[in-house]
């Protein structure tokens, strides 16, 4: 978690945001944090800490690449300041070329999901999910499925404990 003032500036950090991180109290939050979303827009900018006092209430990105790793933050104002609750997915995405969607439609197919049950599990259509599985080959490089499994567990995309259900 961070504290953040109107200015922008980070105030504290604990350790997980820390760790994360790296040296971070005194600099601006939006150089630090500087999500990069899925889609990949940058969602963290100089001024979105005074914003979000003026608008106040939770701003949630529900899923970003901070450092390389896969988090939701949600910015929410607590005493004239802005609070930054960063929650990491565990997924490491290192140079990762897979949006958040693909990352999720790889796991369910390395768990054995036909691309029917993958449409269910996540809400498209199974057309879709054909599109996202040809954008996964195209950008890894390979022609199967299962050659597509197995760069991305090799480069890191896929965690070997791959738990469908928590999609």
């Amino acid at each position: 978690m961070l504290s953040v003032d109107d200015d922008g500036l980070i105030r504290d950090a604990n350790e997980a945001a820390a760790a994360l991180f790296g040296p971070c109290v005194g600099r601006p939050c939006s150089q630090v944090v500087g999500a990069a979303g899925t889609d990949g827009r940058v969602h963290c900018t100089p001024g979105c800490a005074r914003e979000q006092l003026q608008r106040g209430g939770t701003n949630d990105l529900p899923c970003a690449r901070v450092a390389g790793e896969v988090v939701s933050l949600a910015c929410s104002v607590l005493d004239g300041g802005v609070i930054v609750a960063v929650h990491t997915s565990g997924r490491r995405v290192p140079d990762s070329p897979l949006t958040s969607r693909e990352l999720d439609v790889i796991e369910l197919v390395a768990a054995g999901f036909v691309n029917k049950r993958i449409a269910r599990r996540l809400q498209i259509s199974a057309s879709t999910v054909g599109t996202h599985m040809e954008h996964i080959l195209d950008k890894l490089g390979v022609r199967s499925r299962a050659a597509a499994i197995t760069k991305a567990f090799r480069t890191g995309q896929l965690p070997r404990s791959s738990d469908p259900s928590a999609v």
